[in-house]
């Protein structure tokens, strides 16, 4: 039995093989945006979807491209505080838990230490 994708065929093509299928999905593409069509059809970023395009022959208009260029850059900007927010909050909880332990006369260690293996081998046995 065949082996079964959890990845749709055509998000798992190879560039000429995209640019191969592409031109048959151009002509019955519905939509008005044909860029954002073939990134989410073929699971490429902006900047692949349009090479490729281009490479079909599909022009578009340098302000529409300098425009998607910006905001992508203002996507990714976001997107940069989004994580230094979150990995900040994660600091603040952890210093809040310090102190919490501190308080309680306990230690706070951030690093988690795996038991060695001579400590797992006595346990269970009966040997101590």
């Amino acid at each position: 039995m065949a082996r079964q994708h959890s990845v749709p065929r055509h998000k798992r093509l190879s560039r000429p093989s995209r640019l191969q299928a592409a031109k048959p999905w151009m002509a019955r593409y519905p939509g008005t945006n044909i860029l954002r069509g073939y990134r989410k059809h073929f699971g490429v970023d902006f900047e692949c979807a349009l090479k490729e395009l281009t490479l079909l022959g599909v022009t578009f208009d340098a302000q529409y491209i300098s425009q998607l260029r910006q905001s992508l850059l203002g996507q990714q900007a976001y997107l940069r505080r989004q994580r230094e927010a979150r990995l900040n909050a994660e600091d603040a909880r952890n210093e809040e838990w310090a102190l919490f332990l501190q308080a309680m006369g306990m230690e706070f260690e951030e690093e988690y230490e795996e038991p060695s293996l001579d400590l797992l081998k006595g346990q269970g046995d009966g040997q101590e």
